[in-house]
This record gives structure tokens, C-alpha cells and sequence, in this order.
């Protein structure tokens, strides 16, 4: 039995976020430094780098981390399958609030990029 080609992945909509480079909000073409835009303009990289980076985000993960207690296991179970840019959303949520949860999610970003 010859294994199945993997399907190639939906690249993430550059669209869908704002653009950090030109300024221009979500949804809309990016703007040239002469002004023009269009759907003839390429988005900007950051903007892709910054799509790509929102695709790999896990709502559901990002919702335990921050509102579940650090003691119970669905919080534990998050952080423990949560990717690095699904834990700094969450540590971004939560900005200070609370103390223990920051420092768990700081140090499990802490390992994975040791790991990487």
C-alpha cells in the first residue's frame, strides 16, 4: 500500500489582519508609499508573517488558558498542548492580571523554545 500524498495546506489570508508596515486595517489591499492600492498590490510581508502567525493561534487553548484556574487540569492540559504563539496570545489577555498564570505560561514558552 503506497502512503496518500499530503494535501497542501491553505495558505493564511494576509487580509484578515491589519497591515503593520502601511497601517491599513483588516480586510482592506495595502497602500503603496506613493499612495496607490489595489488588489495589483501584494501585501506587505509583515502582514503575511503576521497572518501565518494567527493561523497557528488555538481560540479554543487561548480561552482555557486564560479563563480557567492554574490548578485545574483543563488549564494544564492547554498549556501542555498549546503552541508558542497560542501561549503569548494568552499571556498577552491576560497582561498582568494574574500572577500565577503568567508565570506558568512564561515558562512553558520558556521550554518550548529551549526545546525548538
Amino acid at each position: 500500500m503506497t502512503p496518500r500524498p499530503s494535501l497542501p495546506q491553505p495558505e493564511a489570508d494576509p487580509y484578515a489582519e491589519p497591515c503593520p508596515t502601511c497601517g491599513v486595517g483588516a480586510g482592506s489591499h495595502c497602500r503603496r508609499p506613493s499612495g496607490h492600492s489595489g488588489p495589483f498590490v501584494a501585501p506587505h510581508a509583515a502582514r503575511r508573517r503576521a497572518a501565518e502567525t494567527y493561523e497557528r493561534i488555538s481560540p479554543a487553548d487561548v480561552s482555557w488558558l486564560v479563563g480557567t484556574p492554574a490548578g485545574d487540569i483543563n488549564f494544564k492540559n492547554a498549556l501542555a498542548r498549546a503552541s508558542v504563539e497560542t501561549l503569548r496570545e494568552a499571556l498577552r489577555r491576560l497582561a498582568g492580571k494574574q500572577k500565577t498564570k503568567g508565570q506558568k505560561i512564561e515558562a512553558r514558552i520558556r521550554a518550548l523554545e529551549k526545546e525548538a
